[in-house]
């Protein structure tokens, strides 16, 4: 039941690639985000500041949603972004310790900046060698 789901959502390419990475890369900061916020709220409570008895569950609250949010966009653009399911596993994987989202996101750049760069490099080549025949 849930392969055959997975197949279907893989089948559907809902985006381009490039308003894919465009979405992964603002949810992947927005969850950065949501852990600056739950350990700032966690720091409150440490040092007993102002309003520690509320900081840690409204950051808590935040960064869930957050979490849930960048969970939801990435079964929606995995596919749109070619991603093996593997490559989905391990960006569902960045999203739990802090920042993860961040180091996956600058891993997964310069793969798509290396890639680019062969494929411009190869059109480069192929454009040169018709022009000159």
């Amino acid at each position: 039941m849930a392969l055959s789901l997975l197949s279907k959502l893989e089948a559907n390419r809902p985006f381009t690639e490039t308003e894919a990475w465009t979405l992964y890369r603002i949810v992947a900061l927005s969850e950065a985000v949501g852990w600056t916020l739950l350990i700032s709220g966690i720091f409150i409570r440490h040092f007993k500041l102002p309003g520690d008895r509320i900081a840690v569950p409204i950051a808590g609250q935040i960064h869930g949603t957050i979490f849930l949010i960048y969970f939801g966009v990435l079964v929606t653009i995995y596919s749109s972004l070619g991603w093996s399911r593997m490559k989905f596993l391990i960006a569902i994987l960045a999203g739990i310790p802090p920042y993860g989202t961040l180091i996956f996101e600058q891993w997964e750049a310069r793969k798509r900046r290396r890639k680019n760069r062969q494929s411009f490099f190869r059109s480069f080549m192929l454009s040169v060698m018709i022009d000159n025949s």
